[in-house]
C-alpha cells in the first residue's frame, strides 16, 4: 500500500482574500511572506501575489468607471446653466478615479496598499525617484504635487461651502484650481487619465 501523500492544492482565490489584500499594509505583507518561508509554505506567497495581480486589475477597472462618471457630471455641469454641484461631483470622482489608480501602483510595484490619501501621494512622490518606474508609467517628476492639488480640490468641494478653505488648528488656505469649479474639475479628470493611463502602463 502506496504511503505517498497526494501534493496540496493551492486554495482558490476568494473574495475574502480579495478583500483583505486590498488593504494589505506594509507589516502585512511582510509577514504573510515570512510565514511562508519560516514554514515552507510555498502556497502563501503564492496566493498572495495571485491576490494582489487581481486587486491591481480590479483597483484599476473601479479606477475607470470612475473617471467615467466623472466626465458624464463635468460635462452635463457645463452646461447652459453651469451647476456648481455637478462640478464638484465631478471633482471628487475624478479625485477618487486618480486615488484607485495610486493605490494599484503602490500594490503593483510594493506589494502593499498606502496607509491613507497622503500616503498614496507619498509613495508615488517616492516611486517617481526612480528612473525605470517613469520610464515604464510615463509619469513625470512633479505629477505627485498635482495630485496634492487634486486632493485639496476635493476636499474642498466635499466639506466647504466655499471655494475656499483651510487646514483645521491652522491659517493655511486650501484653494481650488483657478478659483473656479469648472478648472477644478477639468484639472482633477485630466490628472485621473493621466495617471490612470500610466497605471496601465505599469502594469501591462
Amino acid at each position: 500500500m502506496s504511503t505517498k501523500k497526494n501534493p496540496s492544492k493551492t486554495p482558490s482565490i476568494t473574495k475574502d482574500m480579495l478583500v483583505h489584500v486590498s488593504r494589505l499594509s506594509k507589516t502585512e505583507k511582510v509577514a504573510a511572506f515570512s510565514t511562508g518561508t519560516i514554514y515552507q509554505i510555498a502556497d502563501v506567497s503564492t496566493i498572495v501575489q495571485g491576490c494582489v495581480k487581481q486587486v491591481v486589475e480590479h483597483r484599476l477597472l473601479l479606477a475607470d468607471k470612475l473617471l467615467e462618471v466623472a466626465k458624464r457630471l463635468d460635462k452635463e455641469g457645463r452646461g447652459a446653466q453651469p451647476d456648481e454641484f455637478l462640478l464638484r461631483s465631478a471633482v471628487n470622482r475624478a479625485y477618487y478615479s486618480m486615488h484607485n489608480s495610486l493605490r494599484a501602483i503602490s500594490l503593483h510595484s510594493l506589494g502593499h496598499d498606502p496607509d491613507d490619501h497622503a500616503s498614496a501621494i507619498g509613495t508615488l512622490a517616492e516611486l517617481l525617484k526612480d528612473n525605470a518606474f517613469r520610464s515604464r508609467s510615463h509619469l513625470l517628476v512633479g505629477t505627485d504635487k498635482k495630485a496634492s492639488q487634486a486632493m485639496d480640490n476635493r476636499l474642498v468641494a466635499d466639506y466647504s461651502p466655499y471655494e475656499i478653505s483651510r487646514y483645521p488648528n491652522g491659517a493655511v488656505r486650501i484653494t481650488i484650481t483657478n478659483g473656479n469649479w469648472a478648472d477644478a474639475s477639468k484639472f482633477n479628470i485630466d490628472l485621473a487619465n493621466e495617471i490612470l493611463i500610466g497605471s496601465l502602463s505599469l502594469v501591462t
